[in-house]
């Protein structure tokens, strides 16, 4: 059975590299080091998707390369372009193209396999109004291309419903929605799923910061929409490929409902890109 995780962030931005940090903190210039730095190099994850004898990844930049510490076009098109890098050697990941608000459309868009939309609710708005935003949908639609989209509840409803021509994939089961964002919280709202549970196009992973979403929250989504729109993720690396499987090889699942978390149901996701870059499809 192949085995993909569809929630990986990766950055090997130079500054935050190990010798980097350890030189700073030698010289005493710990002060330049960002509270939330990231570095995390295709190298590292296939190290980890081999402990978890896993086969394949989408991954995509870290929040803190394309807003976060580094908030600009430069460092935008920076983090995007390594994760493109990245695909072109390692022939087991799918690379997204992280949308900010800025909307900045590359040329070589066609060449990702998904979006990934992502914000927290004391950062930065979307503009789901801006012409700029109406133009890279657009473009998103043109290609097939699945957003995987962390947003606010009502901005996420907003999103959804305008979008009924996207395959559109909530990450955390849908935990991030919420303030805050708890699993107690998601399961206190969680009748208000309602509005994507009936949404064809609508699907979930099951990635979150070790140990990750409880099984009984995932077996609730399964519950209600059914293994064909669940999606393994791991949340790498704030969690492991290896963690996130063996927690979810505990589900009371037939074989085919597995291939149907673990692989097949992102592939169906990005087939208009696998159709383009045959290589990287999985044996």
């Amino acid at each position: 059975m192949r085995l993909i995780d569809s929630h990986v962030h990766i950055g090997n931005n130079p500054k935050w590299a190990p010798e980097a940090i350890n030189r700073y903190l030698r010289i005493g210039l710990h002060w330049r080091i960002p509270k939330g730095y990231r570095y995390y190099p295709i190298e590292f994850l296939k190290s980890d998707l081999d402990k978890a004898d896993i086969h394949g990844a989408v991954v995509f930049a870290f929040c803190e390369d394309v807003y976060r510490v580094e908030d600009s076009k430069e460092a935008r098109v920076k983090a995007n372009k390594y994760i493109l890098e990245a695909a072109k050697t390692a022939k087991y990941i799918y690379p997204f193209y992280f949308v900010w608000n800025d909307y900045i459309i590359p040329d070589n868009l066609q060449k990702y396999a998904g979006i990934k939309w992502h914000r927290h609710y004391d950062e930065p708005n979307y503009y789901y109004n801006d012409p700029k935003c109406y133009e890279i949908l657009e473009r998103i639609k043109e290609l097939s291309m699945p957003v995987l989209i962390e947003d606010e509840y009502n901005e996420t409803v907003q999103f959804v419903e305008q979008n009924s021509n996207l395959n559109i994939i909530i990450p955390h089961c849908g935990k991030r929605m919420w303030i805050p964002s708890t699993n107690e919280r998601l399961l206190e709202n969680f009748h208000r799923m309602e509005v994507f549970f009936k949404k064809p196009n609508v699907y979930f992973d099951t990635g979150g910061v070790d140990p990750g979403i409880p099984l009984e929250i995932i077996t609730k989504v399964i519950k209600r929409v059914g293994p064909k729109r669940v999606i393994m993720g791991s949340d790498t690396p704030y969690n492991t490929p290896k963690i996130e499987l063996e927690k979810l090889l505990q589900l009371d699942l037939n074989e085919a409902e597995q291939e149907c978390i673990f692989s097949s149901n992102i592939e169906r996701l990005i087939v208009r890109w696998l159709k383009e870059y045959p290589d990287h499809q999985l044996q």
